[in-house]
């Protein structure tokens, strides 16, 4: 039950209640993740570098499920990330790569995928 102080930690820092300004993507979003094969956290830190420019730290730790059972070795990955923000459309182009994260400033949330990043702390 090692998930158990995450998910208590994203829910105290999600009901901060604040709203983000037009356009500010920095700060912390996480999600946490249990399957078959892992249970864990993935991370990402937006950091401003210009108004339309944002540094991205992914960061992901998890434990490998192994014949039933969770592995005592918690595993991490690090990539860092140049975004570009397209109001227009409320994505982030990251570059080179061509991936595209979509930004939801009602809902304080970033989607990668189908997976979904809540916004927990800004950069302050």
């Amino acid at each position: 039950m090692r998930i158990l102080p995450v998910l208590l930690f994203l829910l105290i820092f999600s009901c901060n209640g604040n709203k983000m300004k037009e356009n500010d993507l920095s700060g912390v979003y996480v999600r946490s993740f249990h399957s078959e094969y892992a249970v864990g956290v993935d991370t990402l830190r937006l950091d401003e570098v210009s108004s339309t420019s944002y540094r991205i730290t992914k960061s992901s730790s998890y434990q490998r499920i192994t014949n039933g059972k969770l592995s005592k070795n918690k595993e991490f990955h690090t990539q860092h990330w140049l975004g570009i923000f397209d109001p227009q459309y409320d994505v982030l182009d990251i570059q080179p790569s061509g991936k595209v994260l979509s930004v939801d400033l009602d809902k304080q949330e970033i989607l990668l995928g189908t997976n979904a990043f809540k916004r927990i702390m800004n950069n302050e």
